[in-house]
């Protein structure tokens, strides 16, 4: 599963998914869908340590996720991140989607170079 989708309230669901990206060395990915806007968090601690040189400090990888917030953001989205983990605020539901896929994108390749 690239990205766990939830409205909240589905922490068992949430928990198994975690479990799973540990197993398959995968990047944590979890859109969350509220009534009005959606949010896109995504970070690196299901993966092994030994990922930690490919991420930390990866200023390309920094710019290409600020790339991909830029572009599905509005006027009032925000962002919080590093190139280990973030969080993209106040998503429309259908960019919140985009993004999730374009981010899983992005951190795999950084993940299998």
């Amino acid at each position: 599963m690239r990205y766990f989708v939830t409205n909240g309230k589905n922490n068992r669901g949430k928990k198994a998914y975690f479990y799973e990206c540990q197993k398959t060395e995968s990047p944590l990915i979890i859109v969350t869908h509220r009534q009005k806007y959606s949010q896109v968090h995504w970070d690196y601690i299901t993966l092994p340590p030994h990922f930690d040189s490919k991420i930390v400090n990866n200023e390309n990888l920094l710019n290409e996720l600020k790339n991909i917030f830029q572009g599905v953001a509005d006027d009032v989205s925000s962002y919080e991140m590093s190139a280990g983990h973030g969080t993209f605020y106040k998503l429309r539901r259908e960019h919140a989607d985009i993004a999730a896929k374009m981010i899983y994108a992005q951190l795999n390749q950084v993940n299998h170079t």
